[in-house]
């Protein structure tokens, strides 16, 4: 309505893949090659395996807690790919 500011919410469904209806797992991986953002990508998508519902899930929550705290734990930390999943999964098992 008038004066009422306006917001257009995209999401890239860009690196999106089919579940395999026999083991409910994604149906394609990408191998040693990281797709996605590090800081919202799931413990899982950290070390290169097939990925599942959960870390779809669990996705989501690292962006639901983003948006609720304005960061995360492990967003200033700087090192590889592989490494930072390490890092997730200290805090995460810290933190609960």
């Amino acid at each position: 309505g008038p004066g009422r500011e306006s917001k257009l919410y995209l999401i890239d469904f860009d690196i999106a893949t089919s579940l395999d209806p026999n083991t409910a797992m994604k149906s394609s991986s990408y191998g040693d090659n990281f797709l996605g953002t590090k800081i919202f990508a799931s413990r899982n998508a950290h070390r290169s395996t097939v990925f599942s519902k959960k870390d779809d899930l669990e996705s989501l929550l690292f962006t639901l807690m983003y948006l609720y705290e304005g960061s995360l734990p492990w967003e200033s930390v700087k090192c590889d790919v592989r490494e930072l999943g390490k890092v997730k999964a200290k805090i995460l098992k810290e933190s609960s």
